[in-house]
């Protein structure tokens, strides 16, 4: 049996029409890259992607990054971001690029 909840709960749970789905994204820079490249690139990605399609990026790293990704306002994610910073790191030649299923960012 479902349970009813009140929009102003589904709102805090993040649930139903509230619940925002991300995925996680991994990428290797090639080894002895300098600070300068590394940058330069995450700078590129967050100018080129990320800001454009309303996304947030929350990682960090230096060779090796890892991160989630998410909408800036409530809502989901779609496979189209997905395959958008997949080509956007691989168009860049970075090693080990991986990129997730859609998950729950705040329940999964």
């Amino acid at each position: 049996m479902a349970i009813q909840r009140s929009r102003r709960l589904r709102k805090k749970m993040h649930i139903d029409e509230f619940q925002e789905l991300g995925f996680s994204v991994g990428f290797t820079f090639a080894e002895g890259s300098n600070e300068e490249v590394i940058d330069s690139t995450v700078d590129a990605l967050i100018a080129e992607v990320i800001e454009p399609n309303g996304l947030a990026f929350d990682g960090s790293g230096y060779l090796q990054w890892e991160g989630l990704i998410c909408l800036q306002k409530t809502g989901k994610c779609t496979d189209e971001h997905r395959e958008l910073v997949r080509n956007w790191l691989e168009a860049r030649q970075l090693n080990d690029v991986k990129v997730t299923e859609l998950f729950d960012v705040w329940w999964d």
